[in-house]
This record gives structure tokens, sequence and C-alpha cells, in this order.
């Protein structure tokens, strides 16, 4: 295991509402490689997050339409600094608290699709032009101004983007389908506890 590794915990917070079909990919990236983690409820989000280096906010299923249901459980993240990902479901929420409009049925994808990596980030490191990802949702989003758009694809404009002060990262595709890509996150959220 990896020194630094003992020294940083990542949270996961599974937005299902019953099930883990989404959390399950994550564990298993950060059990292979040692990183210590651990997985709560997003109703029993602590107040005080200090012990966590990261925050990875795991999709929910297809054709729920809870993001505005989950908002009040997420406030804390706009005075939140911590290095933070929000997956699918938790992209379109992070979106709407920094008032992204949510998109209705207009951009759809399921299935594997090809993005676009729009600018060069830390977080598609390893990734160069575009890459093929799972895609499960009927909503999405628009850009918020605090954010930077990072990929696109023909559906869907705003398929990743990170906040323009902070090390918050959403992608609306199913990035626990791609190791790396979380793998890369780790790495952000290990330079945060470095620095």
């Amino acid at each position: 295991m990896n020194e630094s590794n003992n020294h940083m915990t990542i949270l996961i917070i599974n937005s299902e509402p019953s099930g883990v079909e989404f959390v399950e990919p994550i564990i298993k990236i950060l059990t292979d490689t040692g990183i210590k983690f651990e997985v709560i409820e997003y109703t029993n989000i602590p107040k005080n997050l200090d012990s966590y280096a990261g925050i990875i906010i795991s999709g929910s299923p297809m054709g729920d339409d809870i993001v505005y249901k989950h908002l009040p459980y997420y406030q804390w993240i706009r005075d939140s600094f911590k290095p933070i990902l929000g997956i699918c479901h938790g992209h379109q929420l992070i979106g709407a608290i920094y008032g992204a409009d949510l998109i209705r049925n207009k951009q759809s994808e399921e299935g594997e699709h090809v993005i676009n990596i729009e600018e060069p980030d830390p977080f598609f490191s390893g990734y160069e032009g575009s890459v093929k990802v799972k895609q499960q949702h009927k909503n999405s989003i628009s850009l918020p101004d605090e954010f930077k758009l990072l990929a696109s694809s023909i559906r869907c404009r705003v398929q990743a983007m990170v906040h323009q002060l902070k090390p918050i990262y959403t992608v609306q595709f199913h990035a626990e389908n791609n190791p790396e890509m979380i793998l890369n996150f780790i790495e952000i959220v290990r330079q945060a506890v470095t620095e």
C-alpha cells in the first residue's frame, strides 16, 4: 500500500435511495488500490467532514427525478474547499447548487457514447481527444457560471466540468466504469492533501 494512502480517507456518498449499483465499482477501485474509504448514505452525511480528504457523490438510478429533493442534504458543498467528484446525479446536483438549469429529457443518453475532451485537465490525465464512456441519464444541466467545461458530447454539452477556483469536478457519465478517471481524481485529492 502506498504510504500516502494511509493519511487520507475518501468519503463515498451513496445517492441511491435503495441499492449500491453505482457505489460498488467505486468501492472495488479504491479497495484494489489500497485507498481508505467510507460509504455513507446521502441522508446521513455528517456535519463535520474534516476527517475526509476527498468526497465522491455517486449516481442514482435513471429516471429518478430527485435532484431538487436531494439539494437540502448538500448545501455544505458551496462552503467546501475539499476535492469533490460528482457522478451523474452528483453532477446534476452540484450543478443545481451552483445555479445550473436542469434540462429534462432533451439530452438523454444510454449505453456507450463518445465524449470529447475540450480542455486538458488532471482529471483526464492519460486521455486525449475523445473517450468512450457509459451513459445512463435522462436529465442534464447547463454550465454554471463558476465552472469551466472540460468535456462534451454531440447530444449533451456538459459532460464534465470543474469549478474555476476549487477542486470540484463533476461528470454526467458514469466515471466509475473508467477506473483511470477515479484514480486521477484520487491523485487530485492526494495533491490537495500535500499542498
